[in-house]
């Protein structure tokens, strides 16, 4: 699963990435390996007594420096951050997942990456919880509300215990080939962009509709 972060990672290309979940700073290591130069990685955890285990990996990257680390509750956390993100990582506390993805949701800039683990929630997804399973509930909110979000176009790869990955509605391109890393399409020629890609997917739903 890291490498598949890795992989998105590497390209999106994100100047920003925001990590709910930093455990023992795996992953955060990981989506780091794709920033662009200059570009900054913030993860957030609420468990104090993880900090010095995930903040000692951190030293060894290479990436240290682009590495942030805050501990604290993301509902309170991530308000407070200031401006939007390329890709968001969603893996912290399951009960609270759909209020992770009230906060998150409009921080993701147009042609980014939201990415959700654990979605599928060693198959407990599928049955109906058990009395007081918050996790479980809150993981299934969080599963129909992002799929049925207009904002998003979504994809889950059957990945250890599920993830989640939906790209926000807009050019999926942000980083032209022609462009070095960090340097985002110009605003006009992303608008082009994405409106081309919604009349190919007309004209493609046309044709096949014609063919039956």
């Amino acid at each position: 699963q890291g490498r598949i972060l890795s992989m998105v990672s590497c390209l999106l290309r994100p100047r920003r990435i925001l990590e709910i979940g930093t455990f023992t700073g795996y992953s955060a290591l990981c989506l780091s390996e794709g920033l662009a130069a200059q570009g900054e990685l913030i993860t957030v955890d609420c468990n104090e007594e993880i900090e010095d285990l995930a903040r000692s990996f951190f030293a060894r990257s290479p990436r240290a420096d682009s590495i942030r680390m805050v501990v604290g509750d993301a509902r309170q956390v991530v308000p407070v951050l200031e401006g939007d993100f390329d890709l968001v990582f969603v893996d912290g506390e399951k009960s609270e997942y759909p209020q992770y993805l009230d906060l998150v949701a409009p921080r993701v800039r147009t042609g980014g990456v939201l990415m959700a683990d654990n979605v599928l929630w060693n198959g407990k997804v599928l049955r109906e919880p058990r009395p007081g399973d918050r996790d479980t509930a809150a993981v299934q909110e969080f599963n129909r509300r992002l799929a049925s979000d207009p904002r998003f176009e979504t994809v889950l790869l059957p990945v250890r215990d599920g993830l989640w990955k939906p790209g926000k509605n807009g050019p999926r391109r942000m980083f032209p080939a022609s462009a070095p890393p960090g340097k985002r399409m110009p605003e006009k020629e992303a608008d082009a962009l994405g409106e081309k890609n919604k009349t190919d997917k007309r004209t493609k739903k046309t044709n096949e509709r014609d063919k039956q």
